[in-house]
């Protein structure tokens, strides 16, 4: 892994308010902030089987194949942070402090030869505003188990639970300064085969099934598709991960749109495709320098005149370190989308483009044997030839940790 994903939730709260939900549907940015980034941090499942045994450790990896039980390992979180434009609004930019409380549980077994590894995470995170603004709250439950089938190979399945309700700035789409909420449940199961190849070559392939539901029902949708990943080490410490991707969305209800943007009969698809590679270094010891270097391409096409076509570009350098009882993080990433039909003004010619510059900063210290400080902090840069995506924002929250 990139870093500790149990690190990693912990500035989770500046991601997940879908800055992106102006200028797509709220499934998309659903989408958008659930699926990629999280797991671009993760990698494509939220814990191998290899990351797993990265996270615990060697040492306690022997210690817990001795007597191969279920096992827990759980955070608590709370703090407060301020942020100058909670709803990522382009109009109606709202500044507050809120209190944040999160949980950060996983439960798993580690198992003797021919027997099932299994764990279950859960994360739970609430965000109560000081100013007039509805809370977030964010629920993640995935469950995994895989078996060694024999030398070569691996079968598993997992299953993904995320309930999602979250305030945004309305202004972009609608004729008022105002805001609205979204609320929704997303599930996903996904069986998936691990076939382990000449000069530590990893092949792994995905079917995903999976439906999203919200409160408003004209959003809701079903989707069927399919991951191929290619995992390589380069040399000790150093992998290469190519990854393929491909995904069919039908919504239940929502209706296609011309390129003029309005209802057409029928019912909307999406076809989405994605192809990225990420370059993996980690030193073996807790001092050294993690690096992480990506670069993801994906483009979505619609069954109608192609109103929500788009193609995305996203470059990502992260890095993290222990140094003198410090833990320190750095996320940079640039994010283009292109809309080859849908125009940037509704009596304009030029078509729409959006551009996203990002930083996350996060540092943890011990303070004693199971309580640590946290202090993590995000600045974003939008810019588009459409006024109603172009915005800055920044967030900064601190705190403390309990590890239990």
């Amino acid at each position: 892994m990139d870093r500790l994903p149990l690190s990693f939730l912990l500035f989770l709260c500046s991601i997940y308010s879908a800055k992106e939900l102006s200028s797509q549907t709220a499934d998309a940015a659903l989408d958008t902030v659930i699926a990629d980034e999280l797991k671009e941090q993760f990698g494509e499942d939220f814990l191998s089987d290899d990351e797993l045994n990265e996270l615990l450790g060697d040492d306690f990896t022997d210690e817990v194949l001795e007597d191969p039980n279920w096992d827990m390992d759980l955070k608590l979180r709370s703090g407060l942070g301020y942020g100058d434009n909670v709803l990522f609004g382009a109009f109606e930019q709202v500044a507050s402090s809120y209190f944040i409380g999160s949980l950060d549980g996983l439960v798993y077994r580690l198992p003797n030869d021919g027997e099932a590894n299994a764990y279950l995470y859960v994360y739970a995170e609430h965000l109560e505003y000081f100013e007039d603004v509805d809370a977030g709250r964010l629920y993640i439950t995935q469950g995994q188990t895989t078996r060694q089938v024999d030398q070569l190979r691996t079968v598993g399945l997992s299953a993904t639970h995320i309930f999602y309700d979250q305030v945004f700035d309305a202004s972009a789409d609608l004729d008022s300064l105002d805001t609205f909420g979204v609320s929704a449940h997303q599930m996903e199961a996904v069986p998936h085969l691990e076939v382990f190849l000449k000069n530590g070559i990893q092949l792994k392939l995905e079917a995903i099934l999976g439906t999203t539901r919200y409160d408003d029902s004209y959003e809701d949708s079903d989707n069927i598709g399919g991951r191929l990943t290619l995992r390589k080490p380069i040399k000790p410490g150093v992998m290469l991960e190519a990854i393929l991707f491909h995904d069919d969305r039908s919504f239940l209800e929502k209706l296609p749109r011309d390129s003029d943007g309005y209802s057409m009969d029928g019912t909307l698809r999406y076809r989405i495709d994605e192809a990225f590679l990420r370059w993996r270094k980690q030193g073996p010891a807790q001092e050294d320098w993690r690096l992480s270097s990506q670069v993801r391409f994906m483009r979505q096409k619609d069954n109608g005149a192609g109103y929500y076509d788009y193609d995305r570009l996203r470059l990502t350098q992260s890095v993290s370190r222990v140094f003198n009882k410090w833990e320190a993080g750095l996320i940079l990433s640039f994010t283009r989308h292109d809309y080859p039909v849908r125009k940037a003004d509704f009596n304009g010619s030029e078509t729409l483009w959006r551009e996203n510059w990002e930083v996350m900063l996060d540092f943890k210290r011990p303070l004693g044997e199971a309580t640590s400080f946290f202090l993590d902090g995000q600045r974003e840069h939008n810019r588009s030839n459409s006024l109603e995506n172009v915005y800055d924002a920044y967030r900064v929250s601190a705190g403390i940790e309990w590890e239990i």
